[in-house]
């Protein structure tokens, strides 16, 4: 959406309450093709001082181990996705939300 509030709800993630209350995030690809995700980590950064940089080849608990909030700890998952939006804790905020994409 051209006003901003198309990943705006990513932010309220950070909130255990509102992110307990939407445990699943749909995705809906181009080929028809619908991916449920479920929420494993949020984290908010300072992007004037960090920088989001993920690892294809690391192990997801790096990424969950450094956030700010760890709803549950990757084991038995496939694909991760990671959804970054603008948030307000700070000037320059980003709200991150790692998802996984269930075997």
């Amino acid at each position: 959406m051209s006003d901003g509030s198309a990943f705006a709800p990513f932010a309220s993630y950070i909130d255990e309450g509102f992110t307990r209350e939407h445990e699943r995030i749909i995705v809906y690809r181009r080929t028809g093709e619908t991916l449920e995700l479920k929420p494993v980590a949020v984290d908010v950064v300072n992007a004037s001082r960090e920088r989001l940089v993920i690892d294809q080849q690391g192990d997801f608990r790096d990424i969950v181990d450094g956030s700010n909030l760890i709803l549950e700890e990757p084991c038995e998952y496939g694909q991760m996705f990671a959804f970054t939006t603008c948030s307000y804790q700070t000037r320059n905020s980003r709200t991150t939300v790692y998802a996984m994409l269930e075997r």
